[in-house]
């Protein structure tokens, strides 16, 4: 909005203090971790190594992609099929106030079944829900965004509740490292999106094989439930 045409060197000027914290943070040590703290890294290869930080990684890739991709660009989609975009707008709103209950209920099914099992679940739901609203004449699946955006957001704070159980006591560099990886993983995704439809990709076929990321997050779910 500030830079005008020039806006993309906005992005690259904030770029550049992370490329530096790339360099230098590795070196630091947390607080009150022992007479040898273990450097940034280490811990990173420990905390890799457990299987709930993995699927709480898997976890919220699959709600990000939803969101970056099928949520992002449905009123695009939405609208090229010839529904008003302020419906859309109203249905995204309506999709984010049901997501608080949905949040609940998935809190209680954390607390009652696990993580794995209900981030399976919501996963699942996310790819059922979806696959309608895409296929569906838009004027009906329209409507659909208001439990798909419902489920597909809730998931997060599941894997959040996973991640902090994954990790030992004073583990902020387990936590940060996670959020940091999660927005790179969000940037790389839109990098993707935005040079598969440049090359003329249709929009539809993308977002339907952003649906099949849900599933497989399921299937990871699934395998470390039976575990």
């Amino acid at each position: 909005m500030f830079a005008g045409e020039n806006w993309r060197w906005v992005y690259v000027g904030c770029a550049v203090p992370s490329l530096l914290a790339i360099a230098y943070v590795p070196r630091w040590v947390e607080a009150d971790r022992g007479t040898a703290p273990e450097p940034w890294l280490a811990q990173l290869v420990q905390y890799a190594r457990k299987q709930t930080y993995r699927l709480a990684g898997y976890a919220s890739f699959g709600g990000v992609s939803m969101h970056f991709v099928v949520i992002g660009f449905s009123p695009v989609f939405f609208e090229s099929q010839g529904v008003d975009l302020r419906l859309v707008g109203v249905l995204l709103a309506a999709g984010r106030f049901l997501s608080a209950p949905v949040k609940l209920v998935g809190g209680a099914m954390y607390d009652r079944r696990g993580g794995p099992w209900t981030a399976r679940l919501m996963m699942v739901s996310t790819a059922v829900l979806g696959l309608p609203m895409l296929l569906l004449p838009a004027q009906v699946g329209v409507w659909m965004l208001v439990p798909f955006v419902g489920m597909a957001v809730s998931v997060l704070p599941v894997s959040n509740a996973m991640l902090v159980a994954a990790l030992p006591a004073q583990s902020g560099w387990g936590i940060g490292t996670f959020r940091a990886g999660l927005l790179g993983s969000a940037a790389l995704l839109s990098a993707i999106m935005s040079g598969l439809l440049s090359l003329g990709v249709p929009l539809s076929a993308l977002m339907l094989a952003a649906l099949g990321l849900p599933a497989l997050v399921a299937v990871a779910m699934h395998r470390a439930a039976a575990c």
